[in-house]
């Protein structure tokens, strides 16, 4: 018997420090809030050949950005992007930027380019 309590009163001691939250976790971190200020871009029109930046103004906790786009090539690095078109986007093209935070809260926004 005192085998098995010896063997057990570690193995509890583990699995409630196992339990603990950590800065990791959700909800951990900071109590910083995400703010996804605004989506800029350089121009709302490029051509065929051309490229355009954009840039995510965002404030808060360990940002992470994902960039995507309805028709044609991003290029992201972090808060920052290039739009590239290509020949089946001409028209209305949608660039989207999703920013999430350390607390995995995230945010979007769009913005509209028209490709000539």
């Amino acid at each position: 018997m005192k085998k098995r309590l010896l063997f057990l009163i570690p193995f509890l001691l583990f699995l409630f420090a196992a339990c603990e939250k950590g800065d990791d976790d959700e909800g951990g971190g900071t109590g910083e809030s995400l703010v996804f200020t605004s989506l800029l871009a350089d121009n709302d029109s490029v051509a065929l050949g051309q490229k355009i930046g954009l840039k995510a103004v965002a404030s808060g906790y360990k940002l992470t950005y994902l960039w995507k786009a309805s028709l044609g090539d991003i290029f992201a690095n972090g808060n920052s992007a290039e739009y590239s078109p290509t020949p089946c986007s001409l028209g209305k093209v949608t660039v989207t930027c999703t920013v999430t935070d350390g607390n995995k809260r995230e945010q979007t926004k769009n913005i509209t380019l028209v490709v000539y």
